[in-house]
């Protein structure tokens, strides 16, 4: 029976589009000599391997996982098959897909006479934007992200209305939505009219 000698595994976390819940790519070097394909296993953790089952089965050096659930750590392994011989498991690695956070901390700013909603930082891993509903309209709006960091520095519309407004915002990232934050409430105050004007006449 042919022994595969197996390199180490590469996981490689790439950006995926917004809600897809697709996985990290899971990369591997070519194991020598050329195998007839691979065969890919998942497990959650605190479970085993079911070998009857690849995910995977094929002549390609990588795959992308989907479905994952955040939260949940990911396990694989993978073996190299030739002619109903099978090699035995590579190295492990595994991955948790971080859940997209919760918005807390929202304040209202002014500067320079403009209004900006601002939250407090949050991994950045767990947003990569924000949706900020106004009086039951959804925007999108930039993540502003610094190190390890982000947070939401949105700068409200000069159009809206004086009055009082009510605010929720949600974080999103690759793997899904998050919960909505409490309302948070403001009033928006247009200048008054200018007044006591004088005419002085040398």
């Amino acid at each position: 029976m042919p022994r595969y000698r197996f390199a180490v595994i590469i996981l490689l976390i790439l950006n995926g589009s917004p809600c897809l819940a697709s996985g990290p790519t899971l990369a591997w070097d070519p194991v020598s000599p050329p195998p007839e394909g691979y065969r890919l296993f998942q497990r959650l953790a605190g479970t085993h391997y079911d070998y009857r089952r690849p995910v995977y089965q094929g002549p390609a050096l990588e795959y992308t996982p989907t479905g994952l659930v955040p939260g949940k750590r990911y396990c694989w392994v993978v073996r190299a098959y030739d002619h109903g011989c099978e090699s035995e498991d590579s190295n492990e690695v595994c991955f948790r897909p971080p859940a997209a956070g919760k918005v807390s901390g929202i304040n209202l700013q002014r500067k320079d006479g403009k209004m900006y909603l601002v939250t407090s930082q949050m991994p950045k891993d767990q947003v990569d934007y924000y949706e900020v509903e106004i009086d039951d309209q959804v925007v999108r709006a930039e993540a502003e992200k610094a190190g390890g960091q982000a947070r939401l520095h949105y700068e409200l519309p000069e159009s809206l209305a004086s009055g009082k407004h009510t605010v929720r915002i949600r974080a999103i990232n690759t793997w899904g939505k998050g919960p909505w934050s409490s309302p948070f409430e403001f009033t928006k105050v247009l200048p008054g009219p200018v007044s006591g004007i004088g005419l002085s006449v040398d």
